[in-house]
């Protein structure tokens, strides 16, 4: 019996970079800002019930290029993927990523691997040129940012984002 040959057809993926000029940019100068974006954004009936993880995306000035919801978790933690942060990153051009998650405990206070996963987006990032400028773990009554602490490699203890190049 003689054997066909297989058709093998490469899937194409196309990439299309749409600059919306309509709407404003909102820029994240401070944390306070990035905390103001992110709440925001987020689903509030939902900042105690369970875990959510929140990426925006900002261009060189630091303007808001978009945002896109990473993922949505249980009671007590959800799953960040890194691939599809850099991916959108990417993707969008752009130049700093914020990273959000909220933490149902009430208790704006990251855990251990919280602050791993935090290194290792950092470092992520920098492979790929983008810059992590902060993770903001938000409760319903407050919030701790990786930056303000001084916790992302070269941050400073600063609520001010001028110095994150």
């Amino acid at each position: 019996m003689k054997k066909q040959a297989a058709n093998y057809y490469l899937q194409e993926i196309a990439l299309s970079y749409i600059v919306n000029t309509t709407n404003r940019k909102p820029k994240l100068w401070t944390v306070k800002d990035a905390e103001d974006y992110l709440r925001a954004i987020w689903n509030k009936d939902h900042l105690s019930l369970m875990e959510s993880a929140y990426v925006v995306l900002l261009n060189k000035a630091k303007s808001v290029i978009g945002w896109f919801k990473l993922a949505q978790g249980g009671m007590t933690q959800v799953i960040i993927d890194q691939k599809l942060i850099l991916g959108a990153g990417l993707k969008s051009a752009a130049c700093y990523v914020l990273m959000g998650h909220n933490l149902t405990s009430g208790h704006a206070v990251p855990s251990e691997l919280d602050m791993d996963l935090s290194r290792e987006l950092f470092k992520a990032c920098q492979m790929v040129g983008l810059r992590l400028l902060d993770w903001v773990v938000l409760t319903p009554e407050g919030y701790f940012s990786f930056h303000k602490e001084g916790l992302l490699s070269g941050s400073v203890n600063s609520t001010s984002y001028a110095s994150v190049v």
